[in-house]
């Protein structure tokens, strides 16, 4: 018997490598897939063997959205190369189609604010390299790995340094904030109370803003010789 998932009707306008890689994805996890791109040329990008729905025809157009499903789908994926195309579509996706699962692709950060007063789930690639590259230079230490709801809790990965080896988890990590994982050496592991932390180790937790932030400060202390 096949699985509610199955059933689900996504579809994904712009058929670029992140949308084609997206569609094939979905496609493999055994749900309903329509590809709509204005460029046939752009259907190149998806596997030989993705047996979804590929359909040529203007994204902006409300036809064509009805015809791609749209008006049923599960729902849609906005990853055209236009920001602004982006965000008529995902904008009339969410208002006119009713579609509660939006995902909006940014390209230009000076879109990013309007993208992201629409009500719909943005990904910018180009935000989230910009914070990686800034926290690799400047904390390298820490990175942040992903952020919770409004930004309030999230995922961190800890670079052990030499000053704080030999010490447990508990002895690096504030209040609130929890061990989720270890990577020592190519091996991963579940970290317990009396796990001892060796320079290199790269721990993963999980806590508030405020928690996170202290682990860096605690660092940039360390560094100075506080």
């Amino acid at each position: 018997m096949s699985s509610p998932e199955t059933r689900r009707h996504f579809v994904v306008i712009g058929s670029g490598r992140m949308g084609a890689a997206l569609a094939d994805q979905l496609f493999r996890r055994g749900c309903k897939v329509t590809v709509l791109d204005r460029d046939d040329k752009a259907f190149s990008n998806l596997p030989p063997d993705f047996a979804g729905r590929m359909m040529q025809g203007d994204v902006l157009e409300q036809g064509v959205l009805r015809r791609a499903g749209l008006d049923e789908a599960y729902g849609a994926a906005v990853m055209t190369s236009s920001d602004a195309i982006n965000a008529v579509v995902a904008r009339v996706a969410r208002t006119y189609y009713g579609l509660q699962r939006v995902v909006l692709r940014n390209y230009q950060l000076r879109w990013l604010a309007l993208h992201q007063s629409l009500g719909v789930e943005v990904i910018s690639s180009s935000a989230w390299a910009a914070e990686q590259a800034e926290e690799l230079l400047a904390e390298p230490h820490v990175r942040r790995l992903l952020d919770i709801g409004d930004g309030s809790l999230g995922v961190a990965a800890l670079s052990v340094p030499a000053a704080w080896a030999q010490r447990r988890p508990a002895d690096v990590l504030p209040s609130g904030s929890l061990p989720a994982a270890l990577s020592r050496g190519g091996q991963h592991m579940i970290p317990d109370p009396d796990t001892i932390l060796l320079e290199g180790d790269r721990l993963y937790f999980s806590g508030d803003a405020a928690g996170i932030q202290a682990v860096k400060d605690a660092l940039a202390r360390e560094e100075a010789g506080a």
